[in-house]
């Protein structure tokens, strides 16, 4: 039986931050060999350099894409993996380019799934398409490759909008769909095991907000994620109800001087980086999670659920997969659609444009802040009716093993 390779560039994962890959790794022990990768891995440079060669001739003979246009395509996520990974294994990538070394399977989380600098979110022009693009060619060859074995995924939309870009069954056959709240259910009961996992207890008399920024620490991702929003909202509500506001995670240094003002605020605490149990403590001590984010953030958004933490978040496209409990959160509606989204002009798809993201929404933020005030005046404590045992599915833990079994095995 084949091992199960996870990529260096997934490694961050491992320590319990990705449920899925902690839940599957859990769930294969001792039936399929887990490899990762070496921390500062050696390797054969010009090998590598003749390993992505091969490569783009192998994509040029599939598609009969021009030469340039294969090289841009390869060069967006060449993985060292490729020089390190078991020659026979099964790689479990966060990317559709394959491998000709090995054979993998495709993780991918939110409804856009090109994650290449020229086709990611918020790089779309109104009126374009996805089937026009150089690279649409090059996206059905690799996730149509021998060596992709399966394509799996927590967004239902995500996998519509890839089986109504790529109607070819060999790739339809390959898709499957993975419910997320289980794995970050049990996430979340391991996370509260831990060390320093206890609740923190807000100041007294204020109710607690959480906002949390991107788990890769970029900071400029804060705009993305609706941490202006947030501040705004939260500074407005906070001249009614006692307030504080926890964030995790970076601000950014391109803050308005209003903004940082609010910031600034004794009743803002912010921690740059948290364990998995004190981040746990604060979705479990938190009345309301804003996140008027521009994007789906599954994680964030299902994880404060599972946490008993009413969310507030935007309408970005997959939200409503998870928040569809009105005891557990609510969908601002207009926040994202209206903002950043538009349609596809030759396919069913939501594509995005982010150039105003770092612009203020004075219409988000009346949004935002009219809704967690009546939140916060309607409820008087943390939302107690949800119980994170209903999200328990032990048997798609099963199913979820016996996928990655019959993958290694075949």
């Amino acid at each position: 039986m084949k091992s199960l390779f996870v990529p260096w560039t997934l490694a961050q994962y491992l320590n319990g931050a990705h449920p899925l890959i902690v839940s599957v790794l859990d769930s294969l022990a001792g039936q399929v060999s887990i490899a990762g990768p070496q921390v500062n891995p050696m390797f054969d440079r010009s090998e590598f350099a003749a390993y992505y060669r091969r490569l783009e001739d192998e994509m040029q003979a599939l598609t009969g894409v021009e030469r340039d246009i294969v090289q841009r395509f390869v060069a967006t996520r060449y993985h060292l993996s490729d020089a390190v990974a078991p020659p026979n294994s099964v790689g479990f990538h966060h990317t559709i380019l394959p491998s000709l070394r090995y054979s993998s399977i495709v993780h991918f989380e939110t409804p856009i799934l090109f994650f290449w600098p020229e086709v990611s979110h918020g790089k779309f022009a109104r009126g374009t398409s996805l089937v026009d693009h150089p690279f649409y060619p090059l996206i059905r060859a690799s996730l149509a490759h021998l060596n992709i074995k399966k394509i799996v995924s927590h967004s239902a939309t995500g996998l519509q909008y890839l089986r109504g870009l790529f109607p070819d069954p060999v790739i339809q056959d390959k898709t499957a769909y993975i419910p997320l709240m289980p794995f970050v259910q049990r996430s979340v009961e391991r996370a509260r095991q831990l060390p320093g996992g206890q609740p923190i207890p807000p100041t007294k008399g204020r109710r607690r907000i959480l906002f949390t920024n991107s788990f890769h620490g970029e900071s400029s991702s804060f705009w993305l994620r609706g941490g202006v929003t947030t501040l705004l909202a939260f500074h407005r509500v906070g001249a009614m109800i006692p307030l504080e506001l926890v964030i995790v995670g970076l601000t950014p240094d391109d803050l308005p001087e209003e903004v940082m003002a609010i910031v600034r605020s004794p009743y803002v605490r912010q921690i740059t980086r948290a364990s998995e149990s004190e981040l746990q403590a604060y979705y479990d001590s938190a009345d309301v999670m804003l996140l008027p984010s521009m994007g789906l953030h599954s994680m964030s958004i299902t994880r404060a659920i599972c946490s008993g933490c009413y969310v507030l978040c935007s309408d970005a496209p997959g939200a409503e997969e998870y928040v569809n409990d009105p005891a557990a959160g609510l969908i601002l509606n207009g926040l994202a659609r209206n903002r950043v989204y538009f349609d596809d002009a030759k396919a069913s798809l939501l594509l995005d444009d982010y150039a105003s993201v770092k612009q203020i929404n004075v219409d988000n933020v009346d949004a935002v802040a009219e809704a967690l005030h009546a939140r916060l005046t309607a409820v008087p404590c943390r939302n107690q009716a949800l119980s994170s045992s209903q999200y328990s599915d032990p048997h798609l833990m099963l199913r979820i093993a016996e996928l990655f079994r019959e993958v290694c095995a075949a």
